[in-house]
């Protein structure tokens, strides 16, 4: 018997890993693969971390409820620590054959340094990584889909 297929896409809830998430879904109809969603807590924060990483639990639960509504095999993992070496070591770990994940077009300072999660990621990983750019039209509605989407808990339809 073969085994099912896993992809991991990693979310920072933001409306690039959104996209990512719906490129994600696509593949994964057909390939008929598991979803494997993954957020990533910094090791260090803020007194008020715990609650911080409550609410990052919640909110990645609820975006897994969304895509299992829509009858997709989706898991969720919450990891705490060195984000671009835990999407490489979980995707190794859980035997993905891809990581899907978005990047941004609206690029940092630090990221021309070290070069972006996704870039990182790349380097790390045996696993083959898709990056599915950010469009300027996904930049537009950044604000609109944060106050409306995210709060209320829902993410966009699969492509």
């Amino acid at each position: 018997m073969e085994k099912e297929a896993r992809i991991l896409t990693p979310t920072n809830f933001s409306i690039c890993a959104a996209s990512a998430l719906s490129y994600t879904a696509f593949l994964a109809k057909k390939l008929k693969a598991i979803i494997l969603l993954c957020h990533i807590l910094p090791s260090l924060g803020p007194p008020d971390r715990f609650e911080k990483n409550k609410k990052s639990a919640a909110i990645l639960e609820q975006d897994a409820r969304y895509w299992r509504a829509k009858g997709y095999l989706i898991e969720t993992l919450l990891l705490s620590g060195s984000r671009a070496q835990h999407i490489a070591d979980a995707a190794e770990d859980w035997d993905c054959r891809y990581i899907v994940m978005g990047l941004s077009s609206q690029r940092q300072i630090k990221d021309y340094m070290v070069g972006s999660l996704a870039e990182r990621v790349i380097r790390l990983s045996d696993t083959p990584v898709i990056v599915v750019k950010e469009s300027k039209e996904e930049i537009k509605s950044e604000a609109l889909w944060k106050s409306e989407t995210v709060l209320e808990g829902g993410l966009p339809d699969p492509i």
